[in-house]
């Protein structure tokens, strides 16, 4: 119910932020007339942008959003590429890294030790962002139903790392624009076109949203009116893509890990797909009425982190605590998600209600809630799990690891490391599945990370012994931004190729994979092992949730 409500709270957000930049950015009238009506143009496109999710989460759930998600990709691909090679030629890196030095004291876009008087975006919101993400590894469910539609564990793993090469394409292509904005907003050379985005600022009376138009307002200042509709394009495609995801997860979040554990008696196959179906139409509803009622009071990913910390404040504790610790017990599991669910709420609601105190406070901000959360959550987990009377739990038994090893954790596909000596493969979770390929993908994902720190930690180190200036930091994070610039070229095609050899692949797999209209996606226990019709997956994608554990009768319960 925590995780439920955190989620459907942060996607709140999403049809206003869309909404609001398809009116600034395309240049749309506050209101229309229909049929001598005026009506809210905000209020029409947050209507529109959800009626198109929720057509391409109905019309096949997880396999339509999986496609859906797939030629999204392609397209936003192809279109970022193209804005790349149109922005370097406008505006070369050089002089958009002059106009990111232009700062005030203290608030300097390039020298993290000249940014501690940036308001909330200080240095220590990454700190706390970096290690909470390490910490909440997987604990988000806003994509929920991708975590069990791989085929086998090894490919889930290999996915992971090839998401990790689009999301690092994906960042370095869209980056450019905002530093170009910042450049327009502060560097002379670009005055007129700064003083009309200005005029046009002015006429937006919240101060939130009028910072987020900032960037989309300048790029009607210099982007050739072709790629303006092809860019307004991916907004949709995106849009469509990652609320069908989120419709999706919330929406079946509710009905299978809310509804379904009270009931007794389970539902009949139609009865059970109605109610998904209405419990996916209620999230979409709930963001319509929150995007149309609630105006933005907070920065976007200060909201995201607050709000998301009503689950993952407790979550990641829970998550860390039962796996590597023989001690952490239920009691300490409800203890750290009702403590950290509650210090976030508490902040969302002072901060909601604009209390002085908490708005004035820099260590009360959203991110800094979302630590506290954390903290409170850890210490209260330990502290209800070491009290009272307790029990070693047989972690050992319920994961299937040393003299519980089942037979088929040895079968070919599966990516248990169970039993094998400590090797530098075991620790880095290289098993026999790894190709040739699958290694050098591999290497290449903890090479880039490796030299992420390096890179890191010699800027850091020269700073504080010797000192650099803000133009030497322009100049190194020119460097670095421009060789990314240049791989992620590479990266688009590769990607883009072997995405469609695999998406060619998955419609055949789709052809003969077998389907268990039984199930009904719940965790069930069984005395005796899972029929081979009820689990047999040769091919083919799991749905969301779909899952059975086999267990012995009198073995401890997940």
């Amino acid at each position: 119910m925590i995780c439920w409500t955190s989620g459907v709270l942060n996607y709140g957000i999403f049809p206003a932020i869309t909404a609001e930049f398809f009116i600034y950015f395309c240049g749309l009238p506050s209101h229309v007339s229909i049929l001598g009506f005026p009506l809210s143009t905000y209020a029409i496109m947050v209507i529109l942008l959800m009626v198109m999710s929720l057509y391409f989460t109905f019309i096949g759930g997880q396999v339509s959003i999986i496609v859906t998600d797939f030629l999204q990709g392609l397209f936003t691909n192809s279109v970022l590429l193209i804005m790349l090679v149109v922005l370097l030629t406008l505006f070369p890196l050089k002089e958009v890294f002059d106009g990111l030095q232009i700062a005030a004291p203290g608030k300097s876009m390039v020298d993290p030790f000249d940014a501690n008087e940036v308001e909330g975006f200080n240095p220590m919101y990454f700190i706390i962002g970096i290690s909470l993400m390490i910490f909440n590894r997987l604990a988000w469910q806003g994509g929920q139903a991708y975590f069990c539609s791989a085929k086998s564990p090894h490919e889930a793993k290999m996915a992971t790392v090839l998401g990790g090469f689009r999301f690092l394409f994906f960042n370095y292509a869209l980056m450019i624009v905002p530093l170009v904005a910042y450049m327009i907003m502060h560097h002379p050379n670009y005055a007129d076109k700064a003083a009309v985005v200005t005029e046009k600022l002015s006429h937006i009376d919240n101060a939130q949203v009028r910072d987020q138009m900032i960037t989309p307002l300048t790029m009607g200042t210099y982007m050739p009116s072709g790629l303006m509709g092809a860019f307004a394009a991916v907004i949709i495609a995106g849009f469509v893509a990652s609320n069908a995801s989120s419709l999706h997860s919330w929406g079946t979040i509710f009905v299978q890990d809310v509804i379904l554990p009270f009931r007794k008696k389970p539902w009949d196959t139609k009865r059970h797909f109605l109610f998904l179906r209405i419990s996916i139409l209620v999230v979409a509803l709930f963001a319509i009425l929150w995007s149309l009622l609630i105006p933005q009071f907070m920065d976007i990913w200060m909201f995201f982190a607050l709000t998301g910390a009503i689950w993952l404040g407790g979550a990641g504790v829970v998550i860390v605590g039962g796996l590597y610790t023989s001690w952490g017990n239920t009691r300490g599991a409800y203890a750290a998600l009702i403590s950290g669910s509650t210090v976030a709420s508490t902040g969302f609601l002072l901060i909601y209600l604009k209390i002085g105190w908490v708005i004035n406070c820099k260590y009360l901000t959203g991110q800094w809630m979302y630590f506290w959360a954390t903290v409170i959550a850890l210490l209260m987990y330990i502290c209800f799990s070491l009290l009272g009377k307790r029990h070693e739990f047989n972690l050992d038994k319920m994961l299937h690891r040393g003299k519980y090893k089942a037979d088929s954790d040895s079968s070919e596909g599966n990516s248990s490391v169970t039993g094998m000596k400590w090797t530098w493969r075991v620790a880095l979770g290289i098993t026999k599945e790894f190709t040739r390929g699958d290694k050098l993908i591999y290497a290449i994902s903890i090479g880039q990370t490796i030299l992420f720190l390096l890179w890191f930690a010699v800027l850091t180190l020269t700073d504080v012994f010797i000192g650099m200036t803000a133009a030497q930091w322009a100049y190194c994070h020119r460097i670095f931004f421009g060789f990314w610039i240049a791989a992620s070229f590479v990266i688009a095609g590769w990607l883009g190729i072997g995405s469609i050899v695999e998406g060619i692949q998955f419609f055949k797999d789709l052809k003969v994979s077998n389907r268990d209209f039984s199930d009904n996606g719940t965790v069930v226990a069984q005395d005796s092992p899972i029929p081979v019709q009820t689990m047999k997956r040769e091919s083919g994608i799991l749905s969301s949730h779909n899952v059975i554990l086999s267990e012995s009768k009198n073995s401890e319960q997940l």
